[in-house]
């Protein structure tokens, strides 16, 4: 935090006889000691820095108001230009007078203060004049030539009194100083007009290139919303041709499907109707049965001299229902029938008075028959099926006879553990085994 009294005297700042200065180096000290200082040294254009030793010179030290008490009054100086255009350098009041050969402006009590010891300085109440003379670096004599050579190097000496022109600028070419205010001035408001149209012509170009932005920015949110509702319109469109074609599809297979389900279902109808009719019959004996059988399935055994023979009574009788095939005969006549319910039609007659085999190719079926020449009354029957598989393996033996046959009546063992039951009708048969 910096220092609230002088290094020098060691006395608290004010706004007054201690007002703080700050030099070129950034040290700080009152005025009083460095007037004191002056008038001891002389009247210098440098002085040493207590502190640093740097050099410094007396117009170029400024107030600093930082580290003055806080109830001091700051300068104003939009008020101070509107009111005297002019502050006082070493305090915040307003200047009164101004030292031509310091170049500085005093308020009435610093003026006292400062220039008491110099009683040779020219001052003038700034009220006086609207103008105050600028004095020379050199502080004996007023600004009057400017330097109107633009490579010269002496910058800082532009604008002189005629002694010091003559002594710095004795190969430049020189204008009268008021004559070079003008000139710098309306060359100032050249450059500052051209500046300014600059400016507009900066500002025309912004708002052109904000207004093509815009223009940019709404044609490429147009056609984004135009490709947007394109594609929308595509896929709205696509999803309806799917869902036609799905439904189309749907509506195929349904169709396909139900006309398989009909075919089925008339094809179960027709067997059940067979079926039904079978159930139907009443007959007591296969001599009345097998003319109705044929009659139904529309066409003949190969051999049928038993059914026109009343004499000839049928004792077996077998049904193959996964295959819907009907096997009969008359195991003492030696004849075995094989009845399609499907095809409606007999597909073979087998003679069983020794050994007999036959194959039923479409629902690859096996029947192996054997009699046994000592018993008359007794047949077996062996079936399975078979896809490339020796028929004669693994075959189901079923044994039909009628060796306790009494009053017309067979057997049908559905199960070759199963004993049969003497005193069966044909009706009873089917009703409990084929259905």
């Amino acid at each position: 935090m910096p220092s609230t009294s002088c290094l020098i005297c060691t006395e608290d700042y004010n706004d007054h006889e201690n007002c703080p200065k700050v030099t070129r180096c950034g040290h700080t000290f009152c005025i009083s000691c460095l007037l004191k200082i002056k008038k001891t040294v002389g009247n210098e254009e440098t002085y040493e820095c207590f502190t640093c030793k740097q050099q410094f010179a007396f117009h170029e030290m400024t107030t600093n108001f930082a580290i003055m008490p806080d109830d001091t009054p700051k300068p104003n100086v939009a008020q101070n230009l509107e009111e005297s255009h002019f502050a006082c350098c070493n305090c915040p009041r307003n200047a009164t007078k101004h030292c031509k050969n310091c170049g500085t402006n005093y308020c009435g009590s610093c003026e006292v203060i400062t220039h008491s010891m110099y009683p040779n300085h020219i001052t003038k109440l700034i009220g006086q004049s609207t103008h105050v003379e600028k004095l020379c670096s050199c502080l004996q004599n007023g600004i009057s030539l400017f330097c109107s050579n633009m490579e010269c190097s002496k910058i800082e000496l532009k604008a002189t009194c005629s002694s010091c022109f003559a002594k710095h600028h004795a190969n430049c070419s020189s204008i009268f100083f008021s004559a070079a205010n003008k000139m710098l001035k309306s060359q100032i408001e050249v450059i500052l007009d051209k500046k300014f149209k600059e400016f507009d012509e900066n500002d025309i170009v912004k708002e052109k290139f904000n207004q093509d932005l815009i223009r940019k920015h709404n044609e490429q949110r147009k056609k984004i919303e135009t490709n947007y509702q394109k594609l929308r319109e595509e896929l709205e469109r696509n999803y309806k041709i799917s869902m036609r074609q799905l439904d189309h599809f749907i509506e195929l297979h349904r169709s396909d499907k139900t006309n398989l389900i009909d075919e089925e279902k008339r094809d179960i109808s027709n067997k059940i109707n067979v079926i039904d009719k079978i159930r139907d019959l009443h007959s007591e004996d296969l001599v009345s049965i097998y003319p109705k059988l044929f009659e139904l399935f529309q066409s003949k055994p190969v051999d049928d001299s038993y059914i026109k023979d009343p004499k000839v009574q049928p004792n077996g009788l077998k049904w193959f229902p996964s295959h819907n095939i009907l096997v009969t005969g008359n195991w003492q006549n030696g004849k075995i029938y094989f009845l399609d319910l499907l095809k409606k039609q007999s597909f073979g007659v087998c003679n069983v008075q020794g050994k007999c085999e036959m194959y039923y190719g479409s629902t690859q079926l096996f029947f192996h028959f054997s009699a046994d020449s000592s018993i008359q009354n007794k047949c077996e029957l062996h079936f399975t099926q078979f896809q490339n598989a020796n028929p004669r393996d693994n075959c189901t033996v079923i044994t039909i006879t009628d060796k306790e046959n009494q009053e017309g009546a067979f057997y049908l063992p559905l199960d070759p553990t199963q004993k049969p039951k003497a005193q069966q009708t044909i009706h009873q048969i089917i009703r409990d085994n084929f259905f």
